[in-house]
């Protein structure tokens, strides 16, 4: 199952994915950030990868996301995301998707576990 949560007081987005994660999926999930009432441009967030199937995703998929994100930089604002798997699949799509998918506005990083992804995107100096 998807969640997307929204923590105003950390200026935190976490999103879950759940099934398969594609860049239709991905694009629907990053309106629904931008659409949320409590989003705001600037917060960063953590996108948990840990509980769907990311097979899908390739470099023509990232390159999609990225090209939404440009157009949309005012609304998501600058900011940090994180991507959290446990495979090393997983694991190396989102490394790829820090090259493939580098935006002006958004500085992207890979993690395995969640507790590390978060203390990377609330540093105080983090976008």
């Amino acid at each position: 199952m998807t969640e997307l949560s929204i923590d105003r007081a950390r200026r935190l987005v976490r999103i879950t994915p759940g099934g398969q994660l594609n860049a239709d999926s991905g694009l629907r999930l990053f309106r629904q950030m931008l659409e949320h009432p409590d989003f705001e441009p600037g917060m960063s967030s953590v996108w948990d990868l840990r509980q769907c199937d990311v097979s899908a995703m390739n470099a023509e998929s990232f390159r999609a996301i990225a090209d939404y994100s440009a157009q949309r930089a005012k609304d998501r604002g600058t900011a940090r995301v994180a991507y959290v798997s446990d495979t090393n699949f997983a694991f190396g799509l989102s490394r790829m998707f820090e090259v493939v998918g580098k935006v002006a506005h958004l500085e992207t990083r890979a993690f395995r576990d969640i507790a590390s992804a978060e203390a990377w995107v609330l540093e105080p100096d983090a976008s």
